[in-house]
């Protein structure tokens, strides 16, 4: 094991103790199960980074790290009033950004993903059935919309940020898939893909389990945001 992999390792786990530390402090609740989330995306954003960037990945998690101590630290011990909510919000927003910012990074440069094995799906049948209305596009539009922005972000947008800011940032959400194929799918990357799963065969059947599959998440996402009471408060 080099040693920049058992220096991100030590951090790493350091990091999952803080944050676990952070998280038993506080009564269980809505804004907890918030920042565990929140929690969970930077430590899964920060592994996946150093699979292919591991000196990159190390340095922003000791980033992670610093802020995520000092700004901890003050919500177990800083609390008083509402100071509690400015410390958990800082958390929320720093965690959220960074998380999103490496998971972008990650896709944008990763050799192969599942989001890619769904583009080639929708682009195979696109160009198989002549079907111009099916596209990589249109399928990563409809499971970000429907699966995600829909049940699961704009109901917390909600909660925290009310009108008419959720409305605003939901529409610019709405182009986030737009955004990623045009940084993703280069005509070079597209020839990867390509030839990575040319010959697949039985497009329709992975179709089928691939729209299933997001009917299934959407599905767990409204339940879960109903269970928590945020899509009633919406």
């Amino acid at each position: 094991m080099k040693l920049t992999d058992k220096r991100f390792g030590i951090t790493w786990v350091a990091l999952a103790l803080l944050l676990t530390v952070v998280m038993v402090s506080h009564s269980w609740n809505e804004d907890t199960m918030i920042l565990g989330i929140a929690y969970a995306l930077s430590l899964l954003s920060t592994w996946l980074c150093h699979r292919i960037r591991p000196k990159a990945a190390f340095g922003n998690l000791l980033v992670m790290f610093l802020y995520n101590a000092i700004l901890g630290y003050n919500l177990i011990f800083n609390s008083h009033g509402g100071e509690g909510f400015t410390w958990w919000f800082f958390l929320l927003l720093l965690n959220g950004i960074h998380s999103i910012g490496l998971l972008i990074y990650y896709v944008t440069n990763v050799r192969f993903t599942v989001l890619d094995y769904i583009w080639y799906v929708s682009e195979a049948i696109r160009e198989k059935e002549c079907n111009y209305n099916m596209s990589g596009l249109t399928i990563l539009s409809f499971i970000w919309w429907f699966c995600i922005l829909v049940p699961l972000i704009a109901p917390l947008m909600y909660s925290f940020l009310g009108n008419p800011t959720t409305i605003i940032v939901s529409l610019i959400l709405l182009f986030l898939p737009e955004l990623f194929c045009r940084l993703r799918y280069t005509s070079a990357r597209k020839q990867t893909i390509l030839q990575h799963y040319s010959g697949m065969r039985h497009l329709w059947r992975r179709m089928f389990i691939i729209v299933m599959t997001a009917l299934i998440l959407a599905a767990f996402n409204f339940g879960l945001m109903y269970h928590l009471g945020f899509i009633n408060k919406a």
